[in-house]
């Protein structure tokens, strides 16, 4: 009867070392995942700020280009019209 109980207590020690064990790596595998999440979402705000940034600088050089335009268009009005009182 002893050695019975004995026996039945190594299997239950068996299974729960192999629970135990199973638990373990899940739990490591969870928390590489969650680890590799982390990182990812880092690299993703970094490259969401550098984005932010260009398109910041892009859309500064197209205001300039704009403004240098528009006094482009002013000169070229001005020659016009000094042009044509020039003909008159």
């Amino acid at each position: 009867m002893i050695s019975r109980k004995d026996e039945l207590l190594k299997t239950q020690k068996r299974e729960i070392d192999a629970l135990y064990s199973r638990v373990k790596k899940y739990l490591h595998m969870q928390d590489h995942l969650y680890k590799d999440y982390v990182q990812m979402e880092q690299g993703h705000a970094k490259v969401v700020d550098e984005l932010k940034i260009e398109a910041r600088n892009a859309q500064e050089a197209f205001n300039m280009e704009q403004m240098k335009v528009k006094k482009l268009e002013t000169l070229v009005a001005n020659l016009e019209a000094r042009g044509t009182s020039n003909e008159d």
